[in-house]
């Protein structure tokens, strides 16, 4: 099963057992008090870390559970740690840039980072709903500051936060850190936050999956390349799709939803069109003349 939105275990609820399931994002586990013997195993993860799929007053056991992994983006990054820039990392909306985000965090950890040096925060969690400014931003991140070494700051959709660039700026001058955001194409790459940071960040484009990152999201032995070239082709490279067994009808909704959001939300707001319905007809009339050529007036 796929867990998009968390699971609660009721109170008293006994030999529990969660196996074979991808949580998403927010898919975190809520044992409620007097849980006894809950086990999460043959788990993979998508935006979370492993030490935030459990909560609550109860213990459960977690084992055996891992992220889908991204080595290409993850390579592509790794000269750039500890060094004095802003790793800002971008891509469409559901690409993989929160899981990445999180492998970044598990890859500082495999190489000797204490979990105190590393602070995660997560925009889109009501546990942060109150930092909405860079006033508060920076004092959260200040109060959180590791006794020694070198801070590592992961802010996993950072436009949420009212000028959060200028908080951002102001860590890499008063702190001994080493800084990760993520966020949306739109906003990251305004003009503001462009002439605040000039020269003084890297930029990282997450695409969706490539064939080859594909084949590696299968959970199942490969046996026809052509054939999973053929679904590849059909259902496009969201990790979601391929994160579980959709079937074609599922995973076009999925790809439909994300379409509307893109579209239909962040190039109207961002643009403030006003004739929606003609926009929604011209995107999807040069989506299906795609390879063809034409022009303004054929349109």
């Amino acid at each position: 099963a796929v867990l998009s939105g968390g699971i609660t275990i009721a109170a008293g609820v006994v030999g529990a057992t969660i196996d074979g399931c991808h949580l998403l994002g927010s898919g975190a586990v809520k044992l409620e008090a007097d849980v006894v013997g809950f086990t999460l195993q043959y788990c993979t993860l998508e935006g979370i870390a492993q030490d935030g799929v459990v909560r609550g007053p109860a213990e459960g056991e977690v084992k055996n559970i891992r992220m889908k992994e991204r080595p290409l983006y993850i390579s592509k990054i790794r000269p750039f740690v500890d060094k004095p820039v802003i790793k800002v990392i971008t891509g469409i909306r559901r690409s993989g840039k929160s899981a990445l985000l999180m492998l970044l965090k598990d890859f500082l950890m495999g190489n000797g980072v204490s979990d105190k040096n590393i602070l995660y925060i997560n925009f889109e969690s009501m546990e942060y709903v109150d930092i909405d400014s860079a006033k508060f931003l920076y004092s959260y991140v200040i109060e959180h500051k590791p006794d020694n070494g070198k801070y590592y700051i992961l802010l996993d959709e950072v436009q949420n936060v009212k000028e959060w660039e200028i908080a951002v700026n102001s860590f890499q001058v008063d702190l001994d850190c080493d800084i990760y955001i993520t966020g949306s194409n739109s906003q990251l790459l305004s003009s503001e936050f462009s002439t605040l940071l000039a020269g003084r960040y890297v930029e990282f484009v997450i695409e969706t999956l490539s064939f080859k990152e594909y084949l590696s999201f299968l959970n199942s032995d490969l046996k026809d390349v052509h054939k999973e070239f053929l679904q590849y082709l059909q259902l496009g490279g969201f990790p979601v799709i391929h994160s579980h067994n959709y079937d074609v009808d599922s995973a076009y909704k999925i790809i439909n939803d994300i379409y509307s959001s893109v579209i239909l939300r962040d190039t109207i707001q961002r643009h403030n069109i006003r004739n929606v319905d003609q926009l929604d007809r011209i995107m999807r009339f040069v989506l299906t003349n795609m390879g063809n050529l034409f022009s303004a007036k054929s349109i």
